[in-house]
């Protein structure tokens, strides 16, 4: 691969998975432009912080979030990362929930655009699974968020597991 975008062939490599760990020991074996890191920087989790998101600045990879709505729990379905959520993640949604309806906004649109906060990320990608999803998406995407939002929600512990 490494050869092919040295050739201009290709433009970048990257990796899509769903896990920190994997994506730390893929910097250890290969020069990677992307990761696709689904469900693993959102409301929710923010481990990606501590380790992986430095190593990636300091190698040169960008990062595309995907799975903001950790596959439904944010946007008021009952899984969360493929499984039926544990009571600590309920108890956090909700408490996310009270903190966004203090502001007025729906807390979908705070998932949506939590991980664009940081420079790393670009772009998040939903994934609806209908045109009307689609729709809802844009509308949150489009609402506009008041700074003071991201300061009241850092109130709310992150990483409960």
């Amino acid at each position: 691969m490494d050869e092919l975008r040295t050739a201009g062939l290709i433009k970048a490599i990257g990796l899509g998975v769903n896990e920190n760990k994997v994506s730390m020991d893929a910097l250890a074996i290969g020069d990677w432009d992307v990761y696709l890191l689904a469900g693993r920087y959102t409301l929710l989790e923010q481990k990606a912080v501590d380790k992986l998101f430095p190593a990636c600045r300091k190698v040169g990879t960008s990062i595309i979030s995907r799975g903001p709505f950790n596959l439904g729990v944010l946007v008021g379905r009952d899984t969360w990362n493929y499984t039926k959520f544990p009571k600590e993640i309920i108890d956090k949604v909700r408490a996310l929930g009270v903190v966004a309806d203090e502001f007025g906004i729906p807390l979908p649109t705070t998932a949506l655009q939590f991980p664009l906060g940081d420079e790393i990320i670009y772009p998040v990608i939903p994934s609806p699974r209908d045109e009307g999803e689609f729709e809802q998406i844009v509308t949150w995407f489009k609402t506009p968020i008041p700074p003071e939002f991201w300061s009241v929600r850092t109130k709310v512990p992150i990483n409960p597991l």
